[in-house]
């Protein structure tokens, strides 16, 4: 079974789930299971990043590590969603500050990103 199956799985059983258990969480928890897997991270990764809880500021660091990994791996077109969807919150780089993350690597990353698309990547 994939990861990416394994969070289709939890979407459509949460009730599967502990009663206490966090429906986002789980499938974080399968997406940073699959890190090491290569295209097992990417399939896994779109599936998470369609969830709005990704996106909201006790998440920054996931998304951005997740970004992070994604241009790593040579996945432009899939770090450059997520940078997209991040950089359109509202004072994003002083959010990231307040969660200890760095504005300016969120920055070089949505410039490598910019070069690669005007690249034609």
């Amino acid at each position: 079974m994939s990861y990416a199956e394994g969070i289709r799985r939890i979407d459509a059983n949460p009730h599967l789930l502990a009663k206490d258990a966090n429906l986002f969480d789980a499938k974080w928890n399968v997406v940073a299971c699959s890190l090491d897997i290569g295209d097992g991270f990417v399939e896994a990764s779109k599936l998470i990043v369609t969830e709005p809880r990704f996106f909201l500021d006790e998440n920054l660091e996931m998304s951005l590590m997740t970004a992070m990994r994604l241009w790593a791996d040579g996945h432009i077109h899939e770090c450059g969603s997520i940078l997209d969807k991040l950089d359109a919150i509202e004072g994003i780089n002083g959010k990231l500050a307040e969660a200890g993350l760095e504005p300016a690597m969120f920055e070089k990353l949505k410039l490598w990103v910019s070069e690669r698309r005007r690249l034609g990547a």
